[in-house]
């Protein structure tokens, strides 16, 4: 389904895919997704966020320890928005540097 924003632009609905190799935390909206998967690197995020009427912004980012990971999100503005996505992340970032999750790595 399209949506008409004004005489010079269309904006199509955009879901994020699921990743069978990683753990993925989407906020209830939709606009945030977040998905997580351990590398030989460390811990590989993929950061989406689409509001409506708005680009799509991505961010890849790899983490060498749990310690870096939880300053990135602290200095993430969405965390006031979206606060009990950001709680489902600590949880799931703490089990992937803990070697606990079920998400398969990446090779």
């Amino acid at each position: 389904m399209l949506r008409n924003l004004g005489a010079a632009q269309t904006f199509a609905p955009w879901v994020a895919p699921e990743r069978r190799d990683a753990r993925t935390v989407r906020s209830d909206d939709g606009a945030l997704v977040v998905s997580m998967q351990w590398t030989p690197e460390g811990m590989f995020v993929e950061r989406t966020i689409q509001r409506p009427g708005m680009s799509r912004v991505v961010q890849d980012v790899v983490f060498g320890t749990a310690d870096e990971f939880r300053r990135w999100c602290d200095a993430d503005q969405a965390r006031f928005d979206y606060p009990l996505l950001y709680a489902n992340l600590a949880r799931n970032a703490d089990a992937i540097f803990s070697g606990n999750a079920d998400a398969i790595p990446a090779g």
